[in-house]
């Protein structure tokens, strides 16, 4: 029971669903009744960015820096190389040189000071005491690191006190053209610093010290907390020695992720306040701790960072707060209702808000998506939802001739333009299909009709060819004068067809089908297309049977271009109109940085004039699912020699 978790202890978890065999990933959770976000231990802690820190023993404190010293020295006979390397990197100019390279470095930050070089070979005497003086005259604070490249080797007594003053005891056996490194420090003990050689022929010197050194300063940054209604407090728990400090700055974001950095917070008893951040301006944020401590051989520690504050507004529909009226008429269809035209159809849901804080103008859409895909809107509606509390919307839908008839849906939207703070927005969408049919048959009505320009149905608005292709089928009652050809009439922009300008009619009449053709050339237009017939007194009606508007375009064109549902979680689709096929069409994706991450090739044959839907899985080019955010889509087509492209937004949320 999750009542019987103990408070301050971490949790695992996975789940899988019931009947099956393999489970999911594991979870993991910290148990704290009273706090809202918490860093407290090692796993909690490897959420944050941290910078010259470590975590150790579920605290955060300063790291260890590695300082790691090679010096290589190689004679005549040996390869005639030095190098000396401050971590991987050589500081020698030139390392083919012959004589002593020497490297300066400060004795307590090791950063590299200087570089010298002395060839006592061929610079003689004065060369000699130059390198006396310089090494008489070097401070003690720093560490001396000598490689020789080739021929190094002196007799001079006192060139060769002064490096023994660094540490070195294998000086006087430096012979003509051996190799001998040494890193040591003024001073040093004789013996107590890295250093070697070898006789000419006996191969190279390679000699390295490590030194490790704790750091000083270094930072913490959390994770993004939020989105949250209302911004409480921070508590942290940390240990604070002697010259040492931990402070914090939050680094405030507003809705479009621009980042703010406040001042320091005053912290009292490990508390400091944070109500004075307007969390509606900055709905998340992440905290900066600097630590500092005026010695390196003490370490400021943080074992806890809390964050108190009220959940932002979580706002959701889903099947238990949507019905639709299950008075409608039922046929047969267990998965959508079904009306007849003319009847009402009752749409009743709850607007949820699971948050900790108010949602404040929060705009509800109920829109209607018709067979064509077309969309009206039925209902637009400004709320304020309570915490922990809905709110009930009722509409009432009639339908009619006008929206036609076939599968239709209810979409409804919440906050459509994203601008309350949520931590979930998948489920602020919510559909409910339903369907609309014909009603009883005394007359020649749509639903016995179908229209088919290029072997697809057409709506008002579509597209179609310059040269379309019609064939009306009717499905005629049993009364229907079906060998009169009178019976029944076609027109095109209020002119009618007669029986000599259409094409093929043919009559089944075991079926009771009726199937006409009519081809014909078109100029770039709007055009009305209408069917009358007769009713069961056999008088022709005065309203249409069937009616569409459909427009022709001679050129080559994408309008319309829209992905559904956008932003989308799992997987979207382009929709499109084309006022002809083209010969190919692509859809490439790409990040607001311009970088193509995905492209959709599109066979021909798989297009129609007007309406296309495509759709994409949120996958880029490699098949990961790409990150969140707002990415940018093209639509381009090409026929013949023309190219037409559209391009478009799109948003993932998941």
């Amino acid at each position: 029971e999750l009542n019987d978790l103990q408070k301050n202890k971490r949790y695992w978890l996975r789940s899988k669903v019931f009947g099956s065999q393999t489970f999911g990933e594991v979870q993991s959770f910290y148990y704290d009744k009273d706090l809202a976000y918490k860093l407290r231990d090692s796993l909690s802690f490897s959420t944050s960015i941290l910078n010259h820190l470590k975590r150790q023993n579920n605290s955060v404190m300063f790291d260890t820096l590695e300082i790691k010293f090679i010096a290589t020295s190689a004679g005549f006979l040996d390869g005639r190389t030095a190098n000396i390397l401050l971590n991987n990197q050589n500081l020698i100019p030139d390392n083919t040189l012959r004589g002593h390279h020497v490297c300066l470095f400060d004795d307590s930050s090791y950063n590299f000071k200087g570089y010298y070089y002395f060839d006592l070979f061929g610079g003689g005497t004065n060369t000699t005491t130059a390198y006396i003086n310089f090494l008489d005259t070097l401070s003690s604070k720093y560490l001396v690191a000598i490689a020789v490249c080739d021929e190094g080797s002196t007799s001079s007594v006192p060139l060769k006190n002064q490096i023994k003053s660094l540490g070195s005891i294998y000086i006087d056996s430096l012979l003509f053209r051996s190799s001998w490194a040494i890193i040591g420090k003024k001073g040093a003990a004789p013996g107590s610093v890295p250093e070697g050689f070898t006789l000419p022929g006996q191969g190279r010197v390679d000699i390295d010290t490590t030194i490790y050194q704790r750091y000083n300063s270094g930072t913490l940054t959390t994770s993004t907390i939020g989105p949250v209604g209302y911004w409480d407090s921070l508590k942290v728990e940390q240990n604070l020695k002697s010259q040492t400090t931990i402070r914090f700055k939050p680094i405030v974001i507003n809705p479009d992720g621009v980042a703010d950095t406040l001042s320091y917070l005053n912290l009292s008893n490990n508390m400091a306040d944070l109500s004075f951040i307007n969390a509606k301006t900055y709905p998340t944020m992440k905290l900066l701790a600097e630590f500092n401590s005026e010695t390196g051989n003490i370490s400021p520690s943080l074992s806890s960072l809390s964050v108190e504050y009220k959940t932002a507004p979580e706002l959701g529909l889903n099947y238990q707060t949507v019905r639709a009226d299950k008075d409608t008429i039922f046929n047969g269809d267990t998965t959508k209702d079904t009306i007849f035209n003319g009847d009402s159809l009752n749409l009743v849901f709850a607007v949820m808000n699971a948050g900790e804080s108010w949602a404040i103008s929060c705009e509800v859409i109920v829109q209607l998506i018709k067979p064509n895909n077309s969309i009206d809107t039925l209902m637009k509606s400004i709320v304020s939802i309570a915490p922990f509390s809905g709110k009930k919307f009722e509409l009432q839908y009639i339908s009619g001739t006008y929206t036609g008839n076939g599968d239709f849906a209810f979409n409804i939207l919440v906050d459509p333009e994203n601008k309350i703070a949520e931590l979930f927005k998948d489920n602020n969408i919510y559909r409910v299909p339903f369907v609309v049919r014909a009603d009883t048959i005394t007359s020649i009505s749509q639903s016995l009709l179908e229209v088919k320009v290029d072997g697809k149905e057409i709506f008002d608005g579509d597209f179609v060819s310059p040269t379309p292709q019609m064939e009306i089928s009717l499905h005629y009652p049993s009364w229907f004068p079906v060998s009169d050809t009178s019976a029944i009439r076609l027109s095109l922009n209020g002119k009618q067809l007669y029986a000599n300008q259409l094409g093929e009619i043919s009559r089944d009449t075991i079926n009771r089908e009726m199937a006409i053709s009519y081809n014909t050339f078109l100029e770039d237009g709007e055009y009305l297309f209408r069917i009358h017939a007769q009713n069961v007194n056999g008088i022709m009606e005065t309203q249409p049977a069937y009616e569409v508007v459909f427009s022709v375009m001679n050129e080559a064109n994408i309008i319309d271009v829209y992905n559904y549902p956008n932003p989308f979680k799992n997987n979207t689709h382009f929709t499109f109109r084309l006022t002809q096929k083209p010969d190919e069409l692509k859809i490439k994706i790409f990040t607001v940085a311009g970088r193509l991450i995905r492209e959709i090739a599109v066979p021909s044959v798989n297009l129609s004039t007007d309406f296309n839907k495509i759709e994409w899985d949120g996958r880029d080019q490699d098949g990961d699912l790409v990150a969140n955010g707002v990415y940018i889509y093209k639509v381009i087509m090409k026929k013949s020699d023309e190219t037409k492209e559209v391009t478009q937004k799109l948003s993932v949320v998941r």
